[in-house]
């Protein structure tokens, strides 16, 4: 499960770090000498829909919410991985992440910010050696929040080392129809088969990612 929050007053947030067969998180929420006056959380759990928590804490004394899946379908991305002398030397499996740029509107989350999301199963690349790859992501197109009419996002796909952590954004080779001009994927409920992908220079995997980070205008490829 995902679950990133903020406390009021905060300018950055959080993230708690979940773990397989635990069913239940406490958040602190004290400041120095008071408690803060409310909490906002953004929860995600595969199969399920993204939800927002915002909750007053002034005059509650240890609230509790129940996060109820509300159920979203799966959808498919099969890929290949081009270039990949740009990844000699490194492990890696294919991740996605959701990258909600709409989420800068959430009160108390700098405009400079939008939250990145890890969403589906990592993918090893093909044992045929041929550089392709399946993915299983939620249909956010399908999603009342992330597919709300405004609330502009995209999945991006990430080649990660499995030993170091460091990635490279895979940039599709496809229409901008289809593909977003920071390199990710428009919400769609079906994509092509075997769409071709570009490995941009490595980074560390990012949570959170700033809005001004460098980008030429063609994409993170500079294609």
């Amino acid at each position: 499960m995902f679950i990133w929050y903020i406390l009021t007053g905060e300018e950055i947030g959080g993230q708690v770090q979940t773990r397989a067969g635990v069913s239940s998180y406490v958040i602190g929420t004290d400041r120095g000498d008071s408690t803060a006056a409310g909490i906002r959380a953004f929860l995600y759990a595969p199969g399920c829909t993204i939800q927002l928590l915002d909750i007053p804490l002034l005059d509650a004394v240890n609230p509790q919410y129940s996060f109820v899946c509300r159920p979203l379908p799966d959808i498919s991305i099969h890929g290949t991985l081009a270039q990949r002398e740009r990844l000699v030397g490194h492990d890696v499996h294919v991740e996605a992440r959701y990258v909600a740029r709409w989420a800068s509107r959430f009160p108390g989350l700098q405009a400079t910010i939008v939250l990145s999301i890890p969403v589906g199963d990592p993918a090893d690349l093909s044992a045929n050696g041929d550089g392709s790859f399946h993915l299983s992501v939620p249909d956010l197109a399908r999603d009342p929040l992330a597919g709300a009419p405004g609330h502009s996002g995209e999945f991006q796909l990430w080649a990660k080392d499995k030993a170091t952590g460091f990635a490279a954004l895979l940039s599709p080779a496809l229409s901008p129809a289809i593909r977003t001009p920071m390199g990710g994927l428009k919400l769609q409920s079906e994509y092509p088969a075997n769409a071709v992908y570009i490995p941009c220079s490595a980074f560390a995997l990012p949570v959170l990612i700033h809005r001004d980070s460098p980008r030429s205008p063609d994409g993170p490829c500079g294609r």
